[in-house]
């Protein structure tokens, strides 16, 4: 059954956001400054994930575990992971932008 959740959870729940976020939001209204409250809740679980693992000595993803990496380079990727999902949400914006500018409804 853990197999089953990590797989929704990892592989289909992001494809059906890539799909809800083409159909129902109105990306060409999204700015560059909405990327950095997208990181808030990456960051608290982040925090979360790293105070609970400190209590239970158990992380949920290897590269944040504390016990086998040391705090140093479990801080240093979560930054990392951190960087990648900021990356994305300006990839995000600026397929928003570039559709707006390429409007097909424009050119007719």
């Amino acid at each position: 059954m853990q197999k089953i959740v990590d797989e929704l959870l990892h592989s289909v729940i992001p494809a059906l956001f890539v799909v809800f976020w083409l159909i129902y939001i109105p990306i060409e209204q999204l700015k560059w400054k909405n990327a950095f409250p997208w990181l808030i809740y990456p960051i608290i679980y982040m925090i979360y994930a790293l105070i609970h693992g400190n209590i239970t000595k158990w992380y949920p993803y290897p590269f944040v575990d504390v016990n086998e990496l040391g705090y140093k380079k479990a801080l240093l990727n979560a930054g990392g992971i951190l960087l990648i999902i900021f990356l994305l949400s300006i990839a995000l914006i600026g397929t928003g932008k570039l559709m707006k500018k390429f409007d097909t409804k424009k050119i007719a």
